[in-house]
């Protein structure tokens, strides 16, 4: 932390030392200072002991424990020039980039940086059965320890580690069949979330996207929907779009059906909902991911699409008289259904009308203006930017009117049946 030093001197009575202490502030500028009095080594240790101990010390060190041990902890210095520096600081990224910390602790923490070398990494990352995502975020963290080294005096080269591939299977698309056997009121736990799934088809929604529609979205005049943010795994709304930010938001908007306009007017009249408030929403709050992919999968079985595991002839221990859930089994041919199949055939059903650049602004993979869509006079030029055949092939997409409509328009009411 300090270091001690003697500097020659030459006087009246002949040539002494004098002794002084430099050390490193957290910017990494040398502090110098003489330690008064002081004639000797002895003295001079005696006097550094004597010194504040909140100086802005820098710390020096090349052991990893000690590197790493304060980054990605809540009001530490680490996570406040991340902020600054503009990289991710919300809560779950933090959490997950912890437990990779305390991995790298566990395994390497009593070496020091320059000792690591990159065949002991490697052989590591062989060694355990995770996925190739899941050693590359640890290959991510392991490079910002390397750069956090700095602020401890320490200059390691960063190791140079190969990427493991990733194989992670796309979701699946739904077919014109099974729609029709599918989309209906009666394969869903509520009308709520019949029409939540309705609408992230007809507008190619992210489960995200669908979860955080307020009623303002909804320009019913155009037939369209403005969509402008999404529902963080935290239960935070952003106001941008998934390749946006708060300096840079992104928005789009999407046709809708006449059929789907007419059944979210409806739903949104009747529950009296005010232009900022959620339409789709579970107990007065957000509906939770993990609560959507359930009912979506429990809907699909429902219907047919995924079979059902009959359940077991008694209960668990402890569970007294408390019926069994039909648990998950495997998809048929090895597909993958899940809420974002629906975004998958909303892109394959508009391509049989248009081509995928005419599709672009819609779905979002592009690099949308930063505009206010909510001014009448902005949302007509934008709206008149857009092909015109993308109006007719939102139309033609499915067969709309073969959907069944519900008998009766059910209002929101909290939901008891039990979900897991």
């Amino acid at each position: 932390m300090f270091t001690i030093y003697k500097h020659p001197k030459f006087t009246k009575d002949g040539p002494c030392y004098r002794w002084y202490y430099y050390y490193y502030d957290f910017s990494g500028k040398k502090i110098q200072k003489a330690c008064k009095g002081c004639k000797t080594y002895e003295e001079a240790v005696f006097f550094i002991k004597t010194l504040p101990t909140n100086l802005p010390v820098q710390k020096r060190s090349e052991n990893i424990r000690e590197i790493a041990s304060h980054m990605f902890l809540p009001d530490s210095e680490h996570l406040m020039r991340r902020e600054q520096l503009g990289k991710s600081t919300y809560p779950s990224t933090v959490r997950e980039c912890r437990r990779f910390i305390e991995i790298i602790i566990s395994q390497w923490g009593n070496l020091e940086l320059k000792q690591l070398q990159s065949d002991m990494v490697m052989r590591f990352l062989f060694s355990i059965k995770r996925s190739g995502k899941w050693k590359n975020k640890l290959i991510e963290v392991l490079n910002e320890v390397y750069s956090e080294a700095k602020w401890y005096r320490c200059r390691a080269k960063k190791l140079e580690l190969t990427r493991f591939g990733v194989r992670t299977k796309k979701a699946d698309a739904l077919s014109e069949d099974e729609l029709k056997i599918w989309l209906k009121p009666e394969n869903f736990q509520s009308y709520q979330f019949y029409l939540m799934f309705l609408l992230t088809l007809a507008a190619g929604l992210r489960l995200g996207e669908a979860r955080a529609v307020r009623a303002r979205q909804i320009v019913f005049d155009r037939k369209l929907i403005i969509v402008d943010g999404f529902i963080r795994l935290d239960g935070t709304r952003t106001n941008y779009n998934k390749k946006g930010n708060e300096e840079s938001p992104k928005f789009r908007i999407v046709y809708l059906n006449q059929k789907v306009i007419n059944q979210l007017q409806d739903w949104i009249i009747n529950n009296n909902y005010l232009p900022d408030d959620f339409i789709f929403t579970f107990n007065n709050k957000n509906i939770r991911q993990e609560l959507a992919e359930n009912v979506f999968y429990k809907s699909l079985q429902k219907c047919g699409i995924i079979p059902t595991s009959p359940p077991k002839p008694h209960n668990k221990r402890g569970e007294g008289k408390k019926k069994q859930d039909k648990k998950k089994v495997k998809i048929p041919g090895g597909r993958k259904l899940v809420p974002h199949s629906l975004r998958y055939t909303y892109v394959s059903m508009m391509l049989q009308h248009v081509t995928d650049r005419q599709l672009m602004p819609m779905t979002g993979h592009t690099c949308e203006t930063n505009v206010n869509y909510y001014h009448r006079k902005v949302l007509d030029m934008t709206i008149a930017s857009l092909p015109l055949i993308l109006r007719e092939a939102t139309d033609n997409m499915i067969p709309w009117n073969d959907l069944t409509e519900p008998l009766r328009l059910e209002t929101r009411q909290p939901e008891l049946f039990d979900l897991l």
